[in-house]
């Protein structure tokens, strides 16, 4: 009987675990991840260990958009730079010249060159079309 009970208590622990999981990907359901929304798989653009779609999505979506429209003119900038024309913060801005190396984010060039005493330039090279 007791062996019965545990099989049934890892059963009710091992549903809770999905379910718990499940229910953070934002989904139209408990065990309906976000990006299978109308049957057809959609591919995250952003991810993450924190990353959740609902939350983050906008404000990441913003940023990018913000630091590429800056940057495609090809013209070199420090982070500082890019921060006053942006409002957004370095280290997001940092996060956004990775991505947009990304192939998903249109696999751009991003240069970057030493100026002295731990401060770096960067410069965005545009892939054919110019979009992210």
């Amino acid at each position: 009987m007791d062996k019965f009970k545990s099989v049934d208590f890892m059963l009710w622990a091992t549903l809770m675990l999905i379910l718990a999981i499940t229910a953070t990907c934002g989904g139209p359901g408990p065990l309906i991840p976000a990006h299978f929304k109308g049957g057809a798989m959609k591919v995250p653009h952003f991810n993450g260990a924190d990353y959740v779609p609902d939350r983050d999505d906008r404000r990441l979506t913003g940023q990018l958009k913000r630091v590429f429209e800056v940057m495609k003119d090809g013209k070199w900038r420090t982070l500082d730079a890019i921060e006053a024309a942006t409002g957004d913060h370095a280290p997001s801005i940092s996060a956004q010249l990775r991505h947009l190396r990304k192939a998903r984010f249109g696999g751009h060039t991003v240069n970057r060159r030493y100026l002295g005493e731990g401060l770096y330039e960067y410069q965005l090279i545009t892939k054919s079309g110019g979009e992210i």
